[in-house]
Order: C-alpha cells, then structure tokens, then sequence
C-alpha cells in the first residue's frame, strides 16, 4: 500500500464540515539496525553511495470482506465507504480501483483498502488525473472498456470510479448469498472474461435491461432491491445521455448502450462533463427525486446516504432530516 497517509494533513477528519471517516489505520515501526547505509559502511562501499533503505514493518487493524454484510448493515458501510472516497478524491487522493477485495469493513463500518494503484494530486503536485485504465476489469465503469479507452484516449474521472461502486453492489447483490460467493449461469460470468470489450457487452446489456440485475438478486440482498433499482436507473440514464454527447471516439460504447452505432458527425461533439460535486449531487438527487422516496425513506435506506456533504441543496436536504 502506497503510503499517503504519512501526511496527516490531508486526512484532517473534517473536510467541509463533515467525517472523513474510517481509512485503514496504519502501525509502521523502522527497524534502524537493518538499514543498508551500516553495512555499506562496514564493507567501505559508502563512497559514491547516495541514500540508503531501511526494513520497515508495516501493520493494519484486521478487517473484514463487504461481503459478509447483508441488508442494511452492507447498504451503510457501502456509503461509509463512498463518503470518504470522495472526500479522499477532493484532498487529492484518487483511489483508482473499486473493487470488490477493496472495500472491506471493521465492526460493520466500511473501510476503504488498497490503495497500491491511487495517484496524488494535491497542492505542489500537477493534477493529473490521467488517461489510463488501470482497475479490476469486471468493476471498470463502461467508459474505461471502451476501444477508446484501451488506446489512453478517455481522461480518469471521479465519476467513474462512482460507477464502479455500482458495479461492485451488483455483484455483490447477484452472486452473494450469505456471504458464499455462487456466480450464475448468465451474462455476469461474462463480466469476467479476458477481453474487455465482452464485459462491456455483457455490462451494458444488463445495465438497460434492468430486469437482468433485479431479478438475480439473492434472496439475503432482496431488501436491498429497491435502492438497487434507483442506482440501475441512474447510471442507464447517464449513459444514454452520454451517447447522444459523446465524440464518434466513442462508438463503441455507444452501439452497447443503444443497439445502432452513432453516425459519424461533421463537428465533433463535445461531451458536457459533470465537474466531481455535480456527479455525486446528482446521484444522490435520484433518491430524493425519486417517485418511491417517501416509502424508502421509511424503510430507513437513505438515512445512511450522504446528504451532509450537499448541505446547500434544498432537494438533498429535505430528506436529511
């Protein structure tokens, strides 16, 4: 694990007025006698020998996989973790790699893991967020299996590591039941698949057809369903309008989500894209807005979801209370 967080500064625990929450919390001790400046040293080689290494011994708290959760208790550690995740990405700490084996939880309180293949953008650093599609393939949002994708063409954004947490609960949803992991014989097995552009196939298919998710689900997710569905119906959205933004670099993408290629346009179009804030807003909003958010909020599923960080929108807020 990359060690970003040996600068305590970026993980004050308030960011905008709210939790950062729970990261891995880690133990480090430097073992002084092993560093390599002693012996080189005693051998005579430190003439013209720049820095030296130094063993050090790395220990985290024990956690556990999301997957042993169901129902609520996996709904509100799921959120704990997008939360910080994205108070992470504001302070510049860009995770990269949603995954299943990456979101893991203490005592029910989601953690976020692993952060080998994040990248730091923060003051004194260019910020990059960059072009490539680095990440477990099954999870990737849908651009990052594109053709286009694949050829560095299409900028990293936080919204697409938003998408793969999607992706993760669908598969956790579909193919966990009492915390045993039992792949079905459908279009999820094709997530798995070593060429990218059949997971994008087989996500894409199942992501407008929504019947395709919400009738997998195992029967120790079944209440999760509902919210489930919002989240399908969110993301489906994004991407259909995203076919009638996006430049023909993206055709690929777009004969997956509608069935007929985009004709070659002229002038390229330019994609209007959502800044970080908006995406997670606008998520958020399609629980507030939606039809059945009285009886969700009844059921005590968006009480976990975090309004706090939108205090300012008066839709977001009327249910936070």
């Amino acid at each position: 694990m990359k060690s970003f967080f040996a600068d305590r500064s970026l993980l004050n625990p308030k960011f905008e007025g709210c939790e950062l929450g729970p990261i891995p919390q880690e133990l480090s001790r430097e073992l002084e006698d092993t560093s390599t400046a002693i012996f080189t040293k005693q051998l005579e080689f430190a003439k013209g020998v720049e820095g030296s290494r130094t063993l050090c011994i790395l220990a985290f708290d024990i956690l556990k996989p999301i997957t042993s959760l169901q129902g609520k208790a996996l709904w509100k550690a799921y959120w704990g973790i997008i939360k910080s995740h994205y108070i992470l990405w504001r302070r510049g700490i860009q995770h990269g790699d949603i995954s299943i084996s990456n979101l893991m939880h203490h005592n029910e309180t989601g953690v976020l893991n692993d952060f080998d293949l994040a990248r730091l953008a923060t003051p004194g650093n260019s910020y990059h967020r960059g072009f490539d599609h680095t990440g477990t393939t099954p999870f990737l949002a849908l651009d990052l299996l594109t053709a286009a994708a694949q050829g560095g063409k299409v900028e990293r954004r936080y919204r697409h590591d938003l998408e793969s947490f999607f992706w993760v609960l669908v598969w956790i949803a579909t193919c966990y039941d009492n915390g045993v992991e039992r792949i079905p014989d459908s279009d999820l097995r094709l997530w798995l698949h070593q060429n990218v552009t059949v997971c994008l196939h087989a996500k894409s298919h199942m992501l407008l057809e929504q019947k395709e998710i919400l009738h997998r689900i195992t029967n120790s997710h079944r209440q999760l369903a509902p919210v489930i569905s919002v989240l399908n119906g969110y993301w489906a959205d994004f991407h259909m309008e995203q076919v009638g933004l996006t430049s023909v670099a993206s055709t690929d993408l777009a004969w997956q989500v509608s069935g007929n290629p985009l004709p070659s346009p002229s002038t390229p179009i330019i994609a209007m894209e959502l800044s970080d804030e908006e995406m997670l807003d606008k998520l958020l909003r399609a629980f507030v807005l939606n039809p059945q958010a009285a009886r969700l909020k009844a059921r005590g599923l968006l009480e976990d979801l975090p309004f706090s960080l939108f205090p300012t929108d008066a839709n977001v807020a009327a249910l936070s209370t």
